[in-house]
């Protein structure tokens, strides 16, 4: 991928749902639509972090296009449970500016922070 040369001690996956090879999948616990909290699988749109544990998880972000009606609020929740379940240090949420008239300047950004490294 073309991040890894800026990420060198991590490994930058995209719609990655693993912790190592061969080891379970990411989960994380979310309320349902009835409050009711739940263990859910997460694919997030690119992990930086370190395979095989949730010690040095760096950079989770999750992209949205603006012309997604669904609003964000599920997104910036689960960057929230991602951050404070397995540790990512931060979450970043894009929502693209898309179609023939669209500009960097039309890119919404919000950052959700998690804990530093070593913070449990």
């Amino acid at each position: 991928m073309l991040m890894d040369p800026k990420f060198p001690v991590y490994s930058v996956d995209i719609e990655y749902n693993r912790k190592g090879p061969g080891l379970e999948p990411k989960e994380i616990e979310m309320p349902d639509e009835n409050g009711e909290l739940t263990t859910n699988r997460v694919f997030p749109d690119i992990m930086v972090h370190e395979r095989g544990h949730n010690l040095r998880n760096f950079l989770v972000v999750e992209v949205k296009k603006s012309t997604n009606a669904v609003g964000d609020e599920h997104d910036l929740a689960k960057l929230q449970a991602l951050c404070g379940q397995l540790r990512y240090q931060n979450g970043l949420f894009l929502r693209l500016s898309t179609g023939p008239n669209s500009a960097l300047t039309g890119v919404q950004r919000q950052w959700v922070e998690g804990p530093a490294i070593g913070e449990f």
